[in-house]
């Protein structure tokens, strides 16, 4: 049976109360099409981007070991 793979992205809720995404791996936010993912009002708005981001980790992954 193979394990589950390490999820790459998280959120975190930063001090001033907003959220940020971020790289588990290197434990900053994260950017995507010159967008830092930070500052997130919404706890629900920051998980959506980390399913998202997520499912197209673990896509690539699958792909390349095809």
């Amino acid at each position: 049976m193979r394990e589950q793979p390490k999820l790459r992205y998280d959120e975190r809720e930063n001090i001033d109360g907003t959220w940020s995404v971020i790289d588990v791996n290197t434990n900053d936010p994260v950017m995507v099409d010159d967008i830092m993912l930070e500052g997130l009002v919404d706890v629900d708005d920051a998980d959506d981007l980390v399913d998202i981001l997520n499912k197209n980790d673990q896509d690539k992954r699958a792909a390349k070991e095809r």
